[in-house]
């Protein structure tokens, strides 16, 4: 029910916020790309370890996901359709039906339309604020109900399916720890090829002293939080085909190349609030043919995947910010440099 108007205005928000000067579109250009190539890349990377070490999927889980055996679909599309269905036929329909890329077609596209509207749009402006706001005071809400829903299901699966169910959740807690292990390695690199060396990064990163201007830094930290959800990227692609794989689906190309585009989209879409990983892969689980109660295994233990998903989100936030500091020609190397 929230999460399709929460991305909208969300997305709305972020647009028309913006903006018009040339120097801080430059900017913002950028930044977009940077935190867009590093989340491409991190989506692909999480893709690729679920699919290469944990093909074999959740079976001590199947039995725990209750569906009534017509929820489970072949892939039946293709990555043509996913791209042609994202602009939507109306506008009831996208958040009927909870189809997250055209709600971010229509928040993307009425966005710039107010944002080219000038002063005329300034109550407009403020309203979608307002709604934002309220979208989020709605989530904060409702996930102040989530510990005793975890409690009840994790007691209820263990009751049920015994000790052999804790494999599964330890396959999924194993595959965070090692996105958060992956998110750093390529921070540094990406560092040490455009910068300097990874090994001073990776140790003035704690202290926070890496010379940033403090005017770029309070630009482009903020944005980053939408943009650089790095940690919430690789656990949906990773979970994702990990699901498939449990289901027995097929997965080819289209399915994988599925995974990618919606797990980049609707990582930068959702927003910086807890349970945004559970709110995020019911969309993906859909477009790829997956029972959407699968969330339920993943509802047990969001709380731990999400302090690995915040730890990867931070980190790229930070290393993508250092990154256009540098393009930018706007921080101090000698403090970088200081040992």
């Amino acid at each position: 029910m929230i999460v399709p108007p929460m991305i909208f205005f969300s997305v709305m928000t972020g647009i028309t916020g913006m903006d018009n000067s040339t120097d801080l579109g430059r900017i913002s250009g950028k930044f977009f790309a940077i935190s867009m190539a590093k989340l491409f890349i991190i989506v692909i990377l999480g893709a690729l370890i679920s699919e290469i070490f944990f093909n074999n999927g959740l079976s001590e889980a199947l039995s725990a996901i209750k569906t009534d055996g017509n929820e489970i679909q072949p892939a039946n599309f293709s990555l043509r359709d996913v791209i042609v269905g994202i602009i939507p036929s109306d506008v009831i329909e996208p958040f009927r039906s909870g189809k997250i890329l055209q709600v971010l077609f229509m928040a993307c596209f009425f966005g710039v339309i107010i944002n080219k509207s000038g002063d005329r749009a300034y109550y407009v402006k403020d309203l979608i604020s307002f709604l934002n706001d309220f979208c989020l005071d709605v989530v904060n809400v409702v996930v102040k109900f989530i510990p005793p829903v975890i409690f009840f299901s994790m007691s209820d699966m263990i009751m049920n399916l015994g000790l052999d169910i804790v494999i599964s959740l330890g396959k999924i807690i194993l595959g965070g720890a090692i996105g958060v292990i992956v998110i750093i390695i390529v921070d540094g690199l990406l560092i040490g090829l455009f910068v300097s060396s990874p090994l001073t990064f990776w140790r003035k990163i704690l202290p926070l002293k890496l010379g940033i201007d403090p005017k770029l830094a309070m630009f482009a930290v903020p944005i980053g939080v939408q943009l650089n959800m790095n940690g919430n990227g690789f656990y949906f692609s990773f979970i994702s085909l990990l699901m498939a794989n449990t289901f027995g689906l097929e997965v080819d190309f289209n399915l994988i190349m599925t995974v990618i585009i919606s797990s980049l989209l609707i990582s930068c879409s959702t927003s910086d609030i807890p349970g945004s990983i559970i709110m995020g892969l019911p969309p993906i689980f859909s477009a790829i043919g997956v029972p959407l109660s699968a969330v339920s295994i993943v509802i047990c233990i969001f709380s731990i995947i999400g302090m690995f998903a915040t730890v990867g989100n931070v980190a790229s936030d930070i290393s993508s910010t250092f990154l256009l500091s540098k393009v930018e020609k706007k921080f101090d190397a000698k403090i970088f440099s200081t040992n």
